[in-house]
């Protein structure tokens, strides 16, 4: 009987560089070669001690420095069921560094490398240039992958369907829509062991995304219903947190999303929206099932309408706190003394602030279709200047939806003459939208806080310092026109473990100008890297 054998290429005989020898052997690294050589600059194995090796080929001016120390933007393109992308990008003053990785799941190798990247949750970058002729690994890198990165693979390995991202409104709706009556009636809610579900993942951050991604499913599905219930319906999106005994018997904090409707009748059979969120928070395991209960007796917020196929989000003002606050007082309250979440914005005025991230974490990932703004007749420069030039605290919201709108050439301008117009009264829709991805928007939001010198913004702007180059050069910018409160919060960068975040706070001290900063940057030890100690020398020169 002849031998069976096994002809599928999982391991390979490819040995990884080193610096003992680093340079890409024909013999060993042919598939690679022929790969970059045919103007490639990607390629992807495992090698013989079975992990995923990426190799990556650099431009040739690349600062591979700055690279290692730099923290990668991984993007995950899935195309189910005919393959996958993943995406490795270094944002760069010159413009984007970007590799593309792809995978199909009809490939054994390709299969193995996934499996791989979801059980170590990390992968092995090799840096190679083209020096002389022949392709060399000039530095590697272990990156360890983002729990919602090893998600989406595992939901992909598992020939899940992908999850959808909405696609909202441009124009939000006022909190007028919230009529008493609206308030008061009851809606579906579905609940989340969140305690569980942290204890399980082992984070609070990534827990909260996986609950985004899926509850941002939940609404694209919603929006792409074509069930007249759902369609004809006007239904409101809440969120909310509640502490609650869990099946045995233990306290634990549950993460409560709800859904009303003018259509809904509370009876599972004929509530098409409660089949569809059961079905989309139903895969996760902490799922603890529904109820009909009213949003407002559980302290909920609303946060998105979703009418005629579209998904508008809610401004709230006081008058939606004060009213489910009298309702909540009136119906549900614990007892006395008892201060609801209603009543704590109220007291601190944030009104339009919620714990949910469902806002945040599609510009995390890469803006997938996360606004429309088709829908929406552009202003002219002129009519938004001429909106602005009125003064009418109403029309903030108008103006900063249009924001988007304005071209990259006009939009210093328009920022300055909103930031002279409503001074401090247009603080907190800068701050709003310094969450934002879009470069345009974000780089206006960080010159108005700048301009305003909020204090409020000194935070923000500081996670924006460690990012990508050409952020990070606007918030340097920013706090330096904030100036002497921002201090405190940049001289702890001068000890940061990354060289360029070392740069920008000394270039940040240097434009805040106090001598409290320029004697920072003097008491500094001597720095590891010559580039930093060239930054130092040179802003101290002046002063010698």
């Amino acid at each position: 009987m002849s031998e069976l054998k096994n002809t599928s290429k999982i391991y390979t005989f490819y040995r990884s560089p080193s610096p003992e020898d680093p340079y890409l052997n024909p013999g060993r690294h042919g598939s690679i070669i022929d790969c970059f050589d045919h103007h490639c600059n990607t390629y992807h194995t495992v090698n013989s001690a079975g992990e995923v090796d990426f190799y990556f080929l650099l431009p040739g001016d690349s600062d591979i420095e700055n690279l290692l120390e730099e923290d990668e933007e991984l993007d995950l393109l899935i195309e189910h069921p005919g393959g996958l992308e993943l995406v490795i990008s270094y944002p760069d003053d010159r413009g984007n560094i970007r590799g593309c990785y792809l995978f199909s799941l009809s490939d054994p190798m390709h299969s193995y490398s996934l499996k791989w990247l979801v059980t170590n949750k990390r992968l092995n970058i090799y840096y190679i240039v083209l020096y002389e002729g022949e392709y060399v690994c000039t530095g590697v890198k272990c990156v360890y992958l983002p729990e919602i990165v090893c998600y989406e693979l595992l939901r992909y390995l598992e020939g899940k369907k992908p999850l959808l991202f909405p696609k909202f409104h441009n124009h939000s709706l006022s909190d007028e829509v919230l009529t008493e009556e609206r308030l008061r009636r009851e809606a579906w809610g579905f609940y989340l062991d969140y305690t569980g579900m942290k204890s399980r993942i082992g984070s609070s951050t990534d827990a909260e995304e996986i609950i985004s991604r899926h509850i941002l499913h939940g609404l694209a599905c919603l929006q792409r219903s074509r069930r007249p219930k759902i369609k004809e319906d006007m239904l409101i999106f809440w969120v909310g947190r509640k502490i609650s005994l869990n099946p045995h018997d233990i306290p634990s904090e549950y993460y409560s999303v709800y859904l009303s409707g003018d259509l809904l009748s509370g009876h599972a059979s004929r509530d098409p929206v409660r089949h569809v969120m059961e079905e989309v928070l139903g895969e996760i395991p902490e799922y603890r099932g529904s109820s009909w209960v009213c949003p407002v007796a559980e302290e909920g917020v609303p946060l998105v309408v979703i009418r005629n196929n579209h998904l508008y989000r809610l401004e709230l003002s006081p008058n939606f706190y004060n009213s489910a606050h009298l309702i909540f007082q009136e119906c549900s309250l614990p007892h006395t003394g008892y201060q609801s979440y209603y009543q704590e914005v109220l007291s601190t005025g944030k009104y339009n602030r919620s714990n949910a991230k469902i806002y945040t974490f599609p510009d995390k990932s890469r803006d997938k279709g996360v606004q429309t703004l088709d829908e929406v007749k552009p202003f002219s420069r002129g009519d938004l200047l001429n909106i602005i030039e009125e003064g009418r605290e109403e029309n903030l919201s108008r103006i900063f939806a249009t924001l988007p709108q304005v071209p990259g050439k006009d939009m210093d301008e328009i920022v300055v003459s909103i930031c002279e117009k409503f001074k401090k009264k247009a603080e907190p829709y800068f701050l709003a939208f310094l969450d934002v991805s879009a470069f345009p928007l974000k780089a206006a939001a960080i010159m108005g806080v700048g301009i305003l010198e909020s204090v409020k913004a000194i935070p923000n702007l500081i996670e924006i310092m460690k990012g990508p180059a050409r952020e990070a050069v606007y918030a340097k910018y920013a706090l330096g026109m904030i100036g002497d409160p921002a201090f405190p919060f940049v001289e702890p960068l001068l000890r940061d473990r990354k060289m360029d975040i070392r740069i920008r706070a000394i270039e940040t001290l240097s434009l805040i100008g106090t001598r409290e900063a320029y004697a920072a940057i003097e008491n500094m030890q001597k720095d590891r890297s010559a580039k930093v100690e060239q930054v130092r020398k040179r802003v101290l020169t002046p002063l010698s």
